[in-house]
């Protein structure tokens, strides 16, 4: 679970918010490929 705190003064409009874990790829996995999720969000 993540909190993301988006300031007041942002304008309207889509956004993608994009979390990435594992970046250097230090935790050694069977797929590497699988490390980033995005979504689109719409202030309004």
């Amino acid at each position: 679970s993540i909190t993301a705190a988006i300031p007041a003064n942002t304008p309207t409009g889509s956004y993608y918010l994009i979390a990435r874990v594992d970046a250097d790829h230090v935790v050694a996995e069977l797929n590497e490929e699988n490390n980033t999720y995005s979504r689109m969000v719409m202030i309004e």
